[in-house]
């Protein structure tokens, strides 16, 4: 509790805006480059990369139909949570 009543009273909301989206922001950016300089320098990652696109484009109608029925499911779970809390 001590922490919150400190971030309260010494943060304002223009920090807490900088602190919530800035930082993340920061570690994406960070995250971007990384994987941009491992892709530039790596032939064996692109061309896995390539292999797992074409497994995918095989499988795209099994993975739709999963999508499908997993949506399905949640949309049924939500529609029972919801009959049996009225």
């Amino acid at each position: 509790m001590a922490i919150f009543d400190w971030t309260t009273a010494h943060v304002s909301h223009l920090g807490a805006a900088l602190l919530f989206f800035g930082l993340p922001g920061i570690v994406a950016i960070a995250g971007c480059v990384s994987l941009w300089m491992v892709w530039r320098g790596s032939e064996e990652l692109r061309e896995d990369v390539r292999h797992a696109f074409r497994i995918l484009g095989r499988n795209l109608v099994t993975g739709l139909l999963a999508a499908a029925t997993l949506v399905a499911g949640v949309i049924v779970l939500f529609e029972s949570v919801h009959v049996l809390t009225d």
